[in-house]
């Protein structure tokens, strides 16, 4: 949606996530941005605190924490 929006809406600055597991909005995003003039702001550049240094592969966190979700790193899009 977003990368759509930047050929249609004057837009100033957008969000995407981007961190050093997820590292597709990079390429698909940052060219068509930068062609536009438009800022981009990262979410969730620690991925929620995964990459702060605190946790080590054996960290465990409670059932329904949302950072088990992807235990196995399959769901990570790094380039």
């Amino acid at each position: 949606m977003v990368y759509s929006a930047l050929s249609h809406l004057m837009l100033v600055h957008c969000k995407s996530f981007f961190n050093l597991f997820l590292q597709k909005p990079l390429e698909a995003l940052y060219p068509q941005a930068k062609v536009q003039g438009v800022g981009i702001l990262v979410r969730v550049p620690l991925a929620s605190r995964l990459l702060s240094g605190k946790f080590k592969a054996n960290s465990q966190f409670e059932s329904d924490d949302y950072r088990n979700f992807n235990r196995d790193g399959k769901a990570f899009n790094i380039v």
